[in-house]
């Protein structure tokens, strides 16, 4: 069939409607999706697949009832369409409230960057829609098929050509709020300049982020109870080192514990005074929430099966039975998947990835179009969990069969 955007799409096949078993439709259901990366088409059609939304339209109307979604955060970078993608996802929290319904929103290590002023993962198209005064914005206005060029190139880490572009450790000084400058980096700065002011205190999204970290519709965890039985959303995970140095996140409630120390930090970077040669903010970040070791950057995922009982203690002394996180690429080539097998493509996702006896899944399938470069294969690879009273499933629009089963209720 034709979706709004006038492309071919694979709605017709429906491959859910197979899933009888599965919960789609209930109104009990909590579906969790990872690492959108720029993909704005791709985000529109996982979610009508999942009968979340009515259509494909730029103003989304929530067709998830009492449901409720939650995204495990990376909207941004990569693809070309991370800002307009929080757009849509704030309409989006904002329509399903009024119906029912909730959406929450889980802040990425990209988002992190984003709020500390690192924009070293986004491309040319995305930063043109916070500065599009640029012969190459215009250019890219007036024939869109330039910006096949640029899936998941920096628009700054990509110009090597002058002295001061890079540190001597190889980090861009022109991708960093707090080290651009005209003199520095001529033909990025007016895109660094216009970024920061969007995603600080004062810019638009800046302005919402932080209204919805204070209301709880933006979080760092989420944590959901079905059956009598604790799931905690997180975009990459908990160090078990990381946890140890804060005893004061040893609790039950760890998603309430970091969500205070979240608003703390913005708060703190709010009050902090711009620097006088980029107008950047500092983000002070008083229990290293954004660290690499933090709940959205930690690498915990590559944990061997050895290293399980340690997982299992945490999940056990937070009283959590399973762990969801995104962060983690899952696709054949890599990781744990490293063996592409025969009739098998690089970058096609095996699907939901699940460790420690099923108390750990990681749904960072590769789905943006700006890994993929190719619209069919992000859509194969679109893949959610969903949680309800029915139990644990794995669902994947775009291909056959839609769902597997991860555990039954009373398991969970």
């Amino acid at each position: 069939g034709k979706n709004e955007t006038g492309k071919t799409d694979a709605l017709s096949s429906k491959p859910l409607a197979t899933c009888s078993a599965a919960s789609l439709g209930r109104e009990d259901r909590v579906v969790s999706i990872g690492d959108w990366h720029g993909d704005y088409e791709g985000m529109l059609l996982m979610l009508k697949g999942l009968e979340l939304v009515n259509d494909m339209s730029a103003s989304p109307r929530w067709a998830g009832g009492k449901a409720t979604l939650v995204m495990t955060g990376d909207v941004v970078d990569r693809g070309h369409a991370g800002k307009a993608m929080w757009k849509y996802l704030f309409d989006l929290q904002d329509d399903a409230e009024k119906n029912g319904g909730t959406v929450v929103l889980l802040l990425g290590n990209h988002e992190a960057n984003l709020l500390q002023g690192d924009y070293q993962y986004m491309t040319l198209p995305d930063a043109c829609q916070y500065y599009a005064e640029t012969k190459e914005c215009k250019l890219l206005e007036r024939d869109p098929r330039y910006a096949e060029y640029f899936w998941s190139k920096s628009f700054c880490l990509d110009r090597q050509d002058r002295p001061h572009y890079h540190f001597p450790g190889g980090k861009s000084t022109c991708c960093l709020a707090q080290e651009s400058s005209r003199d520095r980096c001529p033909d990025t700065h007016g895109y660094v300049a216009a970024i920061s002011k969007e995603w600080g205190p004062d810019g638009w999204i800046g302005r919402e982020m932080r209204r919805r970290v204070r209301s709880g519709g933006v979080k760092l965890a989420h944590r959901i109870d079905r059956a009598g039985h604790a799931i905690l959303f997180i975009h990459a995970g908990l160090d078990v080192r990381w946890l140890a140095a804060r005893p004061r996140l040893w609790t039950g409630d760890i998603a309430h514990a970091l969500q205070g120390y979240l608003w703390l930090t913005l708060q703190l970077e709010a009050n902090t005074q711009s620097t006088p040669q980029t107008d950047a903010r500092v983000v002070y970040d008083p229990v290293d929430l954004f660290g690499p070791d933090g709940p959205v950057w930690t690498r915990v995922c590559d944990l061997k099966l050895s290293e399980c009982n340690g997982l299992r203690e945490v999940l056990d002394t937070l009283e959590v039975d399973r762990l969801v996180i995104g962060h983690c690429p899952q696709y054949y080539g890599s990781g744990d998947h490293s063996v592409i097998p025969t009739g098998r493509r690089k970058y096609e996702s095996p699907g939901i990835h699940e460790k420690c006896g099923s108390r750990f899944l990681l749904t960072d399938t590769r789905m943006s179009i700006g890994f993929t470069r190719d619209r069919s294969l992000s859509d194969q690879n679109e893949a959610a969990v969903e949680v309800s009273n029915n139990g644990i499933w794995a669902l994947y629009p775009w291909r056959h069969p839609g769902c597997k089963k991860i555990a039954d209720a009373n398991v969970m």
